[in-house]
């Protein structure tokens, strides 16, 4: 089975997210938002992990489409979000 590089690299972070079960905050690029969002069937993944985060920091060089970011916060409700503009 073929797979591009974007879609190798999505899985990748959707791994990542599995694996970071234990983290309360995280830090990440905006870049990495609509990679997970091309990741397939990603609303329907069970992400018990993400009730643990307390925080979320979102570095954006622009602006940053709503749904991205409210793809991982439907599976952690709880978790603040600053969005850190450089």
């Amino acid at each position: 089975m073929f797979f591009s590089k974007a879609a190798k690299t999505s899985l990748i972070l959707y791994n990542w997210l599995v694996e970071l079960a234990y983290i309360e905050s995280l830090t990440i690029n905006s870049t990495i938002l609509p990679m997970l969002n091309s990741v397939p069937n990603i609303l329907k993944a069970e992400f018990p992990s993400l009730c643990n985060w307390k925080s979320l920091r979102v570095q954006m060089y622009k602006s940053l489409p709503n749904e991205y970011l409210s793809l991982l916060l439907q599976k952690a409700p709880s978790t603040k979000v600053d969005l850190i503009r450089y």
